[in-house]
This record gives structure tokens, sequence and C-alpha cells, in this order.
């Protein structure tokens, strides 16, 4: 399985600021937001992958363990990282 990596998701480095993570995500959403991209098919499934990458790392909490976490399970799949940042 895939590795995720929020901070790809949201195209900014490890090293990003908070404020750098949060202009980041808000480009992102007004770029792919399903209500300006309604002839785009995934249009929804790209706003929700950078609605939980920001859910992540725009908290510094869930950063921090996020963080920590994927050094060493860099080859994690992505049901087990989003298992422990989310309730289902």
């Amino acid at each position: 399985m895939a590795r995720i990596d929020y901070y790809r998701i949201l195209g900014v480095s490890r090293e990003a600021s908070d404020e750098d993570i949060k202009k980041a995500y808000r480009k992102l959403v007004f770029e792919h937001h399903p209500d300006r991209n309604p002839e785009k098919a995934d249009a929804e499934e790209r706003i929700r992958e950078i609605n939980v990458a920001y859910e992540v790392v725009g908290d510094a909490e869930k950063r921090r363990t996020y963080d920590r976490l994927s050094w060493g399970m860099s080859h994690a799949p992505k049901p087990l990282i989003r298992a422990l940042f989310f309730r289902t």
C-alpha cells in the first residue's frame, strides 16, 4: 500500500510554518473545490484529501504525533495512519 504524506498533499515541506500550511490549504481549497470544478469527477475526493491532510498537519498536537509516527511508519498503509488520527 502507498504511504500517505499529508505534507505532499498540501504542497509544503515538513519544516513549513503553521502560517505557510494554512496559506497552502486555503489556496488548494480555492483551486480544487467541487463547486469551482464541477467538470472534474475527482474534485470531491481531492478536496477530501486536502481537508484530511490539513486536519492533521494544521493542528499542532496532531502534527507532532504524525511527524513522530510517520518516520517510523514510512510504509504504513493509509487506513492505519488515518485510524491513528480520526474516529470512525
